[in-house]
């Protein structure tokens, strides 16, 4: 939840900062930015030419986190919360994956019931989906690697920050940026551990055979934005 709210707080500042008349008088806590019409994706620019207009004349920057914290942070999101079962949104992502992982990976079988919701779905059954794509380019956006998400070899990025140091780069961006005005008070924060402790509990229970998957897997990413993935390797097996 924490670095959702990151998320929606950043979104709300660039609106807020970019001048666009309807958030003008807006509360900036008040703006809702998850479906803002505002937000294009990289895949929205139609061509070559509209792309490197955004790398000239835009600054680009992103947010990268531990690709295995991250990765549980997916599953706590979407296959645990009962609070959000019913809500469209969430409903759409379980029927479209939990089924797909209660069918293919619920050894001990599952109720017609089980199957019509999709949820909740196990850490361990999260892990094996995840784990039986040949291709990570067809996974999810929430758990696809972030290398294949920000493309960091195709476009030059100006800045990349790590979440566990959000407090500091987030400061040294928004002074960068000029928009300290715009910057809601609280903001700057140091991220907790907690999500980190959680993410090495949950990994210790898998397999050393299935860790190794999901280390190749995210190899790139722990690569390119400087994360070690050995320490969850290292973790001891369970017996």
């Amino acid at each position: 939840q924490w670095y959702q709210r990151r998320v929606r707080e950043w979104k709300q500042i660039i609106l807020k900062s970019s001048g666009i008349p309807k958030y003008k008088d807006e509360e900036i806590s008040t703006i809702f930015p998850h479906y803002d019409s505002e937000f294009h994706r990289l895949s929205d620019l139609s061509s070559i030419f509209n792309a490197g207009r955004v790398m000239n004349d835009y600054y680009l920057f992103t947010f990268v986190r531990d690709p295995l914290v991250r990765i549980v942070s997916a599953w706590r999101d979407k296959f645990q919360h009962h609070s959000r079962e019913n809500r469209t949104d969430y409903l759409n992502f379980h029927h479209r994956h939990g089924r797909r992982i209660l069918k293919k990976f619920r050894k001990a079988g599952y109720t017609a019931e089980d199957y019509d919701r999709g949820f909740p779905i196990t850490f361990q059954e999260y892990i094996d989906y995840i784990t039986s794509f040949k291709n990570p380019e067809d996974m999810d956006e929430h758990w696809r690697p972030i290398s294949l998400l920000c493309r960091p070899c195709h476009f030059d990025l100006d800045f990349i920050g790590q979440f566990e140091k959000q407090k500091e780069e987030s400061q040294f961006l928004i002074q960068y940026l000029q928009i300290q005005d715009f910057v809601p008070k609280g903001f700057f924060r140091e991220a907790t551990s907690a999500s980190r402790i959680e993410a090495l509990r949950l990994m210790k229970d898998l397999p050393l055979s299935q860790r190794k998957i999901l280390s190749n897997i995210y190899k790139d990413d722990a690569l390119l934005f400087g994360y070690d993935l050995e320490t969850y390797l290292l973790l001891e097996a369970p017996t």
